[in-house]
């Protein structure tokens, strides 16, 4: 897989489909992982401090990784936070992580 086949997309609609592949991708971070619930799911996509990247195979539309970004403020500046980057282990291996962490630091 060439790395020009994936696209990285903002979540910010609800969708079943996304939210299983969210589900499982979080499973694959370890132990630490807490089934999330539709309403988690939401809540996580409607926040305006929270952003949700995944990576998406553009031939099969398959989410092959996901990447959470925080933004938040303080007195003199804007901070940020990147958490739970993950790479379906199909998928690994091919720069896929290189290109959440690009978009979001582009963010």
């Amino acid at each position: 897989m060439d790395r020009q086949e994936i696209v990285i997309e903002q979540v910010t609609i609800f969708s079943s489909e996304i939210a299983e592949a969210v589900r499982k991708l979080a499973q694959q971070l370890g132990n630490n992982y807490l089934p999330l619930t539709d309403s988690d799911f939401r809540e996580l996509i409607q926040s305006p401090t929270s952003f949700l990247l995944l990576a998406r195979d553009v031939s099969t539309k398959q989410i092959a990784g996901m990447l959470m970004l925080a933004i938040y403020r303080i007195p003199y500046t804007r901070k940020a936070y990147i958490d739970d980057v993950v790479v379906d282990a199909a998928f690994r291996k091919r720069g896929i992580a290189t290109l959440l962490l690009e978009k979001a630091l582009a963010t």
